[in-house]
């Protein structure tokens, strides 16, 4: 695994380096590499790829081929012996905070080389300093600056009075509104809801969402139930909110984010789920679960980091 990360490593640190160059720039050729290729490897079990050669000219993927299917000389280029090594898609975390007020205020220096480290090549930015991340994106399309691709939503909308930082206050529909047309005009990619919004204004934000063009995601708030949320077009949720309460009958009986899953794992219904789920599928509304974060979140008072070797990573700073 880690000659994977290594591998994956090098691999963007070229294409990144091809990207900044002209088009000039010599070929990347990867030699005697197994490929897996998504768009053929899928649950159907089919193969992947060994023995094959890649080219990559200017960040992009020109050739995969058999070595016999190469005709004449070897061709020229910076070249990388893929023996005994995989090239893989690069992977995504959907569910990042980069650079999170003064919660996260220095990913560009700590976080965005350790994406590339591990082989995430694309972020979905789930609330931050919208104009940061902008030019971050700018520095990194331009290979000035070592780091995934982004999509990015900006600051997130939240009740009145916002937990975190980064974050819009929404307390009305017309609130709601005027947040969306404004992240809308100053470029974000999507719109981030908070557990806290009033049930009023997910839907004007709903609305004002669609007729906007840009997407809705994020937590299902408090104030409305899975089933609405999806209805009202929003594209995806986070950490499973209000999938455990739709999936119990008692879901009208608690305030979401008042009790814990637990309360409603006690009631599950199997055909309520399953109801909550054909209707999520009918929408294409995806769930992202975060159950790495779900867990560490969970079992902090268990964890012990002192003897971690992931520590050496994270800056003072950070540490408790």
């Amino acid at each position: 695994m880690k000659q994977l990360f290594l591998w994956i490593l090098s691999l963007a640190w070229l294409c990144a380096t091809c990207r900044a160059q002209s088009s000039s720039s010599p070929l990347l050729v990867i030699d005697d590499v197994t490929v897996i290729d998504v768009r053929v490897t899928d649950a159907t079990g089919a193969p992947a790829l060994p023995h094959r050669t890649v080219l990559v000219r200017n960040g992009r993927i020109e050739q995969v081929v058999k070595p016999g299917d190469l005709r004449g000389s070897k061709p020229a280029g910076v070249r990388i012996d893929g023996k005994g090594k995989f090239l893989i898609p690069g992977l995504w975390d959907m569910h990042v905070h980069v650079v999170f007020g003064d919660w996260f205020p220095r990913g560009k220096e700590i976080t965005l080389p350790l994406f590339i480290a591990n082989g995430v090549t694309g972020v979905r930015d789930m609330g931050g300093e919208l104009e940061v991340l902008q030019q971050w994106r700018k520095e990194i399309s331009a290979g000035t600056l070592l780091g995934p691709r982004m999509v990015i939503s900006g600051p997130m909308l939240d009740g009145p009075q916002p937990r975190f930082p980064s974050s819009i206050a929404v307390a009305t529909p017309d609130d709601g509104r005027r947040a969306v047309d404004d992240l809308k005009r100053r470029g974000a990619d999507f719109i981030k809801l908070q557990s806290l919004v009033p049930r009023e204004a997910v839907f004007a934000i709903a609305d004002e969402a669609h007729k906007q063009g840009i997407p809705f995601v994020g937590h299902v708030p408090d104030a409305v139930r899975a089933s609405e949320a999806s209805n009202a077009g929003q594209q995806s949720f986070e950490h499973l909110i209000g999938v455990f309460e739709g999936s119990s009958p008692r879901e009208d009986e608690f305030l979401k984010g008042s009790k814990g899953p637990g309360k409603f794992l006690a009631t599950y219904d199997p055909e309520r789920a399953a109801k909550l789920f054909a209707l999520l599928a009918k929408n294409h509304t995806w769930q992202c679960p975060t159950l790495v974060w779900e867990r560490g979140g969970n079992l902090i008072d268990e964890a012990d980091f002192a003897h971690d070797t992931r520590a050496k990573y994270v800056p003072a700073y950070w540490k408790m």
